[in-house]
């Protein structure tokens, strides 16, 4: 997730950044892709509730959202 943050400020200095519409209304979702999302393999199903997680806010076990994932607004 550390990565991931830092990657923040890069994707903020682009003037189209603050014009998508899920930026305005706070709806982006920051994860770790290093361990979920670029590549395959054993955390495919950690992968799959990540993401209901983060559409539906459907939990299963303890709550991924912080550790593995945040939204643009929360604090870091």
């Amino acid at each position: 997730m550390k990565r991931t943050m830092l990657e923040q400020s890069v994707l903020e200095r682009n003037g189209w950044w603050r014009g998508l519409r899920a930026v305005r209304d706070g709806k982006v979702a920051f994860a770790d892709g290093n361990l979920f999302f670029n590549r395959s393999g054993m955390t495919i199903s950690r992968t799959a509730e990540i993401i209901a997680e983060i559409l539906h806010g459907v939990t299963f076990g303890a709550p991924a959202r912080g550790e593995h994932w945040r939204w643009i607004g929360d604090a870091a």
